[in-house]
């Protein structure tokens, strides 16, 4: 493929082009682990880099369990809420680790139970407004690409080498401003908070 500040662009443009599930692809019953794979395998393969690769295992689902960041099931069936919890734990293991995944969830949690609300109520509508932030750091991030690609002369691939690493440092970022805010706001394993970062 040529290279060009136009391909490029087309590239950066069409990144962002992912998939979700939306709250009407869940559905009402409750599924079995094989159930819930496939919901994701059906809604989310157009996020995939490779065809081979996995976005949920029963693996993952187990390990997410045994983490305490996904709630125990009762008999062999997932509920909505675990499929929102899912969903959630998806969109943030591809930057944090599963350690701050279980601290924000723990933070969540105790918030919910202090508040006397329950996920049920809750998990939907902050899976919309996730939903509705995504859609507007869409517009956001076509905005830096082309500020990002403008900047630079796209002839060769010393010219592409910067602009992924720019890509990365934005990246970097963006994941160590959300790590502040876990050690800031969330417990860790020893039940403190991190006030000095």
């Amino acid at each position: 493929m040529e290279i060009t500040s136009q391909t490029v662009k087309e590239i950066l443009a069409k990144s962002i082009e992912t998939t979700d599930v939306q709250p009407d692809d869940i559905p009402n019953l409750d599924l079995y682990m094989d159930q819930v794979i496939t919901v994701f395998e059906e809604k989310l393969s157009g996020n995939k880099r490779r065809e081979e690769d996995k976005l949920l295992t029963k693996t993952m689902i187990n390990n997410y369990s045994k983490a305490g960041i996904l709630q125990p099931i009762k008999g062999k069936k997932y509920s909505k809420e675990h499929i929102l919890q899912m969903l959630f734990i998806y969109n943030l293991k591809q930057t944090l680790s599963i350690a701050d995944i279980q601290r924000l969830t723990q933070g969540v949690e105790e918030e919910l139970r202090q508040q006397g609300l329950s996920e049920k109520e809750t998990l939907p509508k902050l899976y919309e407004r996730f939903l509705a932030s995504k859609k507007e750091q869409r517009v956001q991030l076509i905005q830096a690409f082309d500020a990002t690609v403008e900047k630079n002369a796209v002839e060769n691939r010393c010219d592409l080498y910067e602009i992924v690493l720019s890509l990365c440092s934005m990246s970097n970022l963006l994941r160590i401003a959300a790590e502040r805010i876990i050690d800031v706001y969330f417990e860790d394993d020893q039940g403190k908070k991190n006030k000095d970062k």
